[in-house]
């Protein structure tokens, strides 16, 4: 499933990504209560790839089975 929500800042959007992750959980959407907000630097190594690699990995297994929220996406992108 994916849900993206849109907003200037300062409208709460991840407020409303944890209310919607505990309502799935409490419904068993989600099976697992990992929930995991990363940002661009939790991701991206800018001097390397295998950096990179190595951090996206470690964000995916902290929310596998859970969600993932990726906090100010448009800045992973160039």
């Amino acid at each position: 499933m994916d849900l993206a929500l849109q907003g200037n800042s300062g409208t709460r959007k991840l407020t409303v990504a944890e209310m919607f992750f505990k309502s799935i959980f409490k419904i068993g959407v989600v099976q697992n209560r990992n929930y995991f907000v990363c940002g661009r630097e939790d991701l991206i190594d800018r001097k390397s790839e295998a950096r990179t690699i190595f951090k996206m990995r470690k964000a995916f297994e902290h929310a596998s089975g859970g969600v993932l929220v990726l906090d100010e996406a448009y800045t992973v992108l160039p």
